[in-house]
């Protein structure tokens, strides 16, 4: 999915405007499951807009490995998805 027009831009809308929270969840082009948290819900509509506006968790799930070296390189392989390997 795509933020473009829609559906989900206008959720989006709604929930940064303080009427609701939303999250995602999916799948890299590598194979990994990334997803970004809901936050809570409040009824103060400054509370939603202040929690949108704190930095979000991105949690990424890489398989456990054999050894912590290997896993490390696991590790390493989702930043460099993520972020590239340029400086």
């Amino acid at each position: 999915m795509r933020l473009d027009e829609g559906y989900i831009t206008e959720a989006v809308g709604l929930a940064d405007s303080g009427y609701g929270t939303y999250g995602l969840r999916g799948v890299t082009e590598g194979g990994l499951e990334a997803a970004i948290v809901k936050s809570p819900y409040s009824d103060d509509r400054k509370k939603i807009q202040q929690r949108q506006a704190d930095p979000q968790v991105l949690r990424v799930s890489v398989e456990p490995q054999r050894t912590f070296d290997l896993e490390a390189n696991e590790v390493a392989k989702a930043l460099i998805e993520f972020y590239g390997d340029e400086p």
